[in-house]
């Protein structure tokens, strides 16, 4: 077992959650994915819905179970 997967088995115990804010970048799209598929992390993204799963639907990604939070500086 490589220590790679060693690092993802612990994360996998000890869940914790990511909160992304470059939701607009398609590297954290793609981390996103990855995170999820692998089941490593939860993850919350910074921004409105529609507008980053167009964003994965465009990039052919999964985002099943990431939550969204839109940042409202006005209330």
């Amino acid at each position: 077992m490589s220590f790679i997967d060693v690092i993802k088995g612990r994360a996998r115990q000890d869940k914790k959650t990511i909160v992304l804010p470059e939701t607009s970048d398609k590297r954290t799209l793609i981390a996103a994915s990855k995170i999820l598929e692998e089941d490593i992390a939860n993850i919350i993204m910074i921004g409105k819905a529609e507008k980053i799963m167009d964003g994965a639907k465009w990039l052919e990604l999964d985002l099943a179970g990431v939550h969204f939070h839109i940042n409202n500086p006005q209330g």
